[in-house]
C-alpha cells in the first residue's frame, strides 16, 4: 500500500513537473524602429473562448497545455478575478468569468454598505467578461456579482477622484487598458486552458508622448512558444528624435561627451554644455555675476549641465549674418542665434504629433525631459505627465538659472541665443517652465546663467 501511494505521489509529480508550457512575449517599436513600451496586451483564445490581459510592467504570459480535451470546466458558475490595478487611482478592471448563459447582476457598495451603482446585463454568455470601474471617491468599496442566486464579490481600494461613478461592460476586450493610472500588471501566468493548434488573438495599447496608441491585432494559430513584435504609428516625423546621421555625437575640450538629435533640418546637442574650458583650452572663469567679467560660468551639475552668463556664452561674438558664434561650444558648433532658435520653434509648431491636445502653440512638453520637473495639475504643462513629455528628443532639462547669487531649479529652464538685444544690457533667450504648455521668447540681462545648448554648423 505504502509503495502504490509513494509511485501516485511520483506520478503526479513527474506530471507536474514535466508538464508542457507556452511562453508568449511582448514588445513593441515604433515606425522609425524606436522602442515603445507597451502599456497593456489583450490575449484572446479564439478557440477556448477566453482572455487575459497582462498589464505593464508584465511582458510575458505563460499558458500550461491542458490534458484531455482542454476544456475548461468551472466548480461554480460565477468566478471573479481580483480587481486590478488594487489599490487603483479613479479606475479599475475586474474579469467575470461565467460557466453558463445567464443574466448577470453586478452592484458596488461602500463600506457601510451603502449601494452606489447597480447593473443588469441580460444573457451574458460564458466564458471570460471585464468590467471596468470608474469611481469618484477614494474609500474601500465592495463590488458583488450575481448570477443564478450564486454571489461573488471582490474588495476595492480607491486612493483617488476618478470623476464619476460608472460600470462599463465589456466582452470583446474593448477598453483601452492603456488608461490604467497604475500599471502594477497581473501575474504573467494563465490558468486558463490552452491547446496547442488554439487560434488566438493579440491587441496592445501603448501611450506614445501622450497620446494612446493602439497596434494591430494578431490573429494566428499558436503552436509554440513566441516572441511578438508589434508596432505602433507615432506620427512622429521619420529621422526626428534620432542620433543625427552626421556626427552621433561630439566631445568638448575637458572631455566630455555629448549626445545628438536630429529635430527636421536642424542637428542638436541633446545635452546642456558642462565644459569648463573654450574649445582652444582657454578657461572659463567661475562664479562672478558682472558683465564686466566677460568669461563667466556658474556650476550646476554634470547631469544638468552648467550655466552660463551670455558673454562667457558667446566668448565677446554676437550674432551677425555672415557667420556662426561659437562661444563655449565644440568645434563645428555653435551657439544658435535668435531666428535658429524660432525655427525650431516653427518647425515643431508644423507637426501635429508634438502638438498638445490639438493646440499647436502647446509645444513645451514636446521639448522638455520626461525627468526632474516640479509637477503641476495644469493642462499640458510640462509638470503634469512627465512621462509624456520629450516626443522630439531635445531633452530639455529643468536646469533652473543664476540670477541674484540663486540657482533655480527643477521648476524651469533657460536658454542663451546668440542675438543681442537692442538694449546691450541684455540678450534673447529661449524659456520653458514647468507650470505652462508654451515656449517663452524673450530678453534677459547678460549678467545671468543660463544653460547653452549647441548647434551643429
Amino acid at each position: 500500500m505504502k509503495k502504490a501511494l509513494f509511485l501516485t505521489i511520483l506520478l503526479t509529480t513527474c506530471i507536474s513537473t514535466f508538464a508542457q508550457t507556452v511562453s508568449l512575449t511582448f514588445s513593441g517599436k515604433d515606425e522609425s524602429n524606436r522602442y515603445v513600451r507597451i502599456d497593456s496586451v489583450i490575449v484572446e483564445n479564439l478557440t477556448k473562448g477566453w482572455q487575459e490581459v497582462l498589464v505593464y510592467p508584465d511582458t510575458t504570459l505563460t499558458m500550461t497545455v491542458s490534458s484531455g480535451d482542454g476544456i475548461a470546466i468551472l466548480d461554480a458558475p460565477l468566478k471573479l478575478s481580483p480587481n486590478n490595478p488594487n489599490p487603483f487611482d479613479g479606475t479599475t478592471f475586474v474579469n467575470v468569468n461565467l460557466s453558463e448563459s445567464d443574466n448577470l447582476g453586478v452592484e458596488i457598495t461602500d463600506i457601510a454598505g451603502r449601494v452606489l451603482l447597480s447593473e443588469q446585463y441580460k444573457s451574458v454568455q460564458p466564458g471570460s467578461h471585464l468590467l471596468r470601474i470608474t469611481l469618484a471617491k477614494s474609500g474601500v468599496y465592495l463590488l458583488r456579482a450575481r448570477i443564478k442566486g450564486q454571489t461573488a464579490a471582490v474588495k476595492m481600494i480607491n486612493r483617488s477622484d476618478g470623476g464619476e461613478n460608472t460600470i462599463a461592460f465589456s466582452d470583446k476586450g474593448g477598453f483601452p487598458y492603456a488608461t490604467l493610472q497604475e500599471k502594477t500588471g497581473l501575474k504573467g501566468v494563465s490558468d486558463k486552458p490552452f491547446n496547442i493548434g488554439d487560434e488566438m488573438k493579440f491587441l496592445a495599447y501603448a501611450t506614445i508622448y501622450g497620446m494612446e496608441q493602439q497596434s494591430g491585432p494578431i490573429v494566428q494559430t499558436q503552436d509554440a512558444s513566441q516572441d511578438f513584435l508589434f508596432t505602433f504609428v507615432s506620427g512622429i516625423p521619420a529621422g526626428d528624435g534620432l542620433p543625427c546621421s552626421s556626427e552621433a555625437s561630439v566631445s568638448d575640450y575637458d572631455g566630455n561627451v555629448y549626445n545628438t538629435v536630429q529635430i527636421g533640418q536642424q542637428c542638436w546637442l541633446k545635452e546642456n554644455m558642462r565644459t569648463t574650458h573654450f574649445s582652444d583650452g582657454t578657461a572659463i572663469s567661475q562664479g562672478s555675476t558682472s558683465v564686466s567679467s566677460t568669461t563667466a560660468m556658474y556650476y550646476n551639475n554634470q547631469s544638468l549641465g552648467h550655466l552660463y552668463n551670455w558673454p562667457a556664452t558667446v566668448r565677446g561674438g554676437v550674432d551677425t549674418l555672415s557667420g556662426y558664434v561659437q562661444g563655449v561650444c565644440p568645434t563645428g558648433w555653435h551657439v544658435p542665434s535668435h531666428g535658429e532658435w524660432n525655427a525650431l520653434i516653427s518647425y515643431v509648431q508644423s507637426q501635429p504629433a508634438y502638438y498638445c491636445n490639438g493646440d499647436s502653440n502647446n509645444i513645451a512638453k514636446a521639448l522638455a525631459s520626461t525627468n526632474y520637473w516640479n509637477s503641476t495639475t495644469n493642462p499640458c504643462a510640462v509638470g503634469n505627465n512627465p512621462e509624456s513629455n520629450n516626443a522630439t528628443g531635445f531633452s530639455a532639462l529643468p536646469a533652473g538659472a543664476f540670477a541674484y547669487q540663486i540657482v533655480y531649479l527643477w521648476n524651469q529652464t533657460s536658454f542663451w541665443s546668440s542675438t543681442e538685444h537692442e538694449d546691450e544690457s541684455m540678450a534673447m533667450r529661449i524659456g520653458i517652465s514647468y507650470y505652462v504648455p508654451n515656449i517663452s521668447l524673450s530678453a534677459y540681462d547678460k549678467w545671468a546663467g543660463f544653460s547653452v545648448r549647441c548647434l551643429k554648423d
